[in-house]
């Protein structure tokens, strides 16, 4: 049986007075949020008469869109002047920004309203505010081809600027690097991805206007991501036209354009820079743009600077020739090409190097040893130790012992290698190193040379 649920008449007008509260309440939050909604719709119509009435009522002007955009955004944007002048002047929050870190400048420069963003900049907005992209306003503006709006923030920047090279520091994002003698490291930012994006959406008005304001004389065309839209190629040769100075060195390291788009393998900025004239041996503090070229692996970029003139003879920082390292990565295309156009084949080793020839043996590389042998590679040039942490190959015979490849071994004999090489600092001899290996072919064929199987040898290295 189910029980019986008594009540008082008590209960019964106590819990009547609960649901007529919250019947209130919920209609009364709704009356809130239809106004808050109205007073959203006004701000973007730009009805000022019936905002102000409702603002009269109550309504709450700090309201936001779900994507976090208060009254005052949405007024910059539409380029309502009155509404804006209105809510500047009530107690309300200024700075307030949306979900993707925008501020009501930010919007302001999106609707190109000028009159508006310097209401905004007067009542304190900060012109370079960057939303969670790292854009300022003027990104917005040149995004949007709002030109005079670009123009007249680029006149807001009188303050003295004082130069800073850092602003080669690698971004993502950056396309172009701008350098004159009073920009410093965020305002160049600024107008890197200004000219940025006003490339990749087609306002070549807004490239000049910048290009202009910046006198032109130190821009170096810089190195990652090609634009979204139109050709690179296109571009780089736009900033050519207009004045760039092809061979300006900046930053730490005083890389040229050249340097930069050879160290990151853009072969068509190289292709366009050189055509333009782009002195091809100028040297940064890191070499030059071979050096670099080669350093990072880049082949194509590689044979085009040699075609185009590169001394091949330069060595690289913290490394060997351009053969040597050119040998090292196994590139034996470039390598023929290096040695017919003068590279030093017998260059010594180094604190950093091998010979070609000992780096060469080390890779493994048949094919390549027998091209450094038959072009009159020294087979028992003397080795350089090395660094303790990074320590050089021995001498060739003794390298390829040491790895015990058999074919190179018989190669280098061939071609006269001395199996009786004393040890080293980095190797013992050839007949140490076979038998630490426990290779008895190799053993027996260098007895059967004669070597001194008595021979002192040099306590090793332990990185061998």
């Amino acid at each position: 049986m189910h029980s019986k649920v008594v009540t008082t008449d008590e209960e019964d007008t106590y819990n009547a007075t609960l649901l007529r509260d919250d019947y209130d309440e919920a209609v009364e939050n709704r009356k809130e949020s239809e106004k808050s909604l109205t007073i959203l719709r006004l701000v973007q119509d730009g009805n000022i008469t019936s905002l102000e009435l409702l603002l009269h009522e109550g309504g709450n002007v700090m309201e936001t869109t779900d994507t976090g955009k208060t009254a005052l955004h949405i007024a910059a944007f539409n380029g309502h002047l009155k509404i804006v002048k209105l809510l500047l002047n009530m107690n309300i929050e200024h700075n307030a920004k949306d979900s993707d870190g925008r501020s009501t400048l930010h919007d302001a420069a999106r609707g190109g309203n000028s009159q508006i963003f310097r209401e905004l900049i007067a009542a304190g907005l900060d012109l370079f505010d960057r939303n969670n992209n790292g854009e300022d306003p003027l990104c917005e503006a040149c995004r949007n081809g709002h030109r005079d709006l670009v123009q007249e923030i680029l006149g807001m920047e009188t303050q003295p600027w004082s130069r800073d090279d850092s602003i080669l520091s690698p971004s993502p994002l950056t396309l172009y690097s701008i350098y004159n003698h009073n920009i410093d490291d965020g305002k160049a930012d600024s107008l890197q991805r200004g000219i940025k994006l006003a490339i990749e959406n087609g306002h070549r008005a807004i490239t000049e206007a910048i290009l202009f304001h910046c006198k032109l004389g130190r821009l170096s065309a810089c190195r990652l991501n090609p634009p979204a839209k139109g050709s690179i190629k296109a571009t780089v040769r736009f900033l050519i036209e207009k004045g760039a100075n092809l061979n300006y060195q900046s930053g730490r390291h005083r890389f040229t354009p050249l340097h930069i788009a050879s160290t990151h393998g853009k072969l068509t900025i190289v292709t366009t820079l050189l055509e333009a004239g782009a002195h091809v041996n100028y040297s940064s503090s890191k070499g030059t743009a071979l050096v670099l070229a080669i350093s990072q692996g880049n082949k194509e970029v590689d044979a085009l600077l040699v075609e185009a003139g590169a001394d091949i003879n330069v060595s690289v920082k913290y490394g060997g020739t351009i053969l040597q390292e050119a040998t090292r990565r196994g590139y034996k295309e470039m390598i023929e090409s290096l040695i017919e156009r003068g590279a030093e084949i017998n260059a010594p080793s180094s604190q950093y190097s091998g010979t070609a020839l000992q780096e060469a043996v080390r890779r493994g590389s048949e094919s390549i040893i027998a091209q450094l042998i038959q072009r009159g590679a020294d087979v028992n040039a003397p080795e350089n130790p090395g660094s303790s942490w990074d320590p050089n190959p021995g001498v060739a015979i003794q390298e390829a012992v040491k790895h015990g490849d058999q074919t190179i071994v018989d190669m280098l004999l061939l071609a006269g290698a001395d199996a009786k090489t004393p040890a080293n600092k980095n190797r013992g001899t050839p007949l140490q190193e076979a038998v630490r290996n426990g290779n008895e072919y190799m053993v027996k064929q260098l007895i059967d040379l004669g070597v001194d199987v008595n021979a002192s040898a040099i306590r090793l290295s332990i990185y061998s």
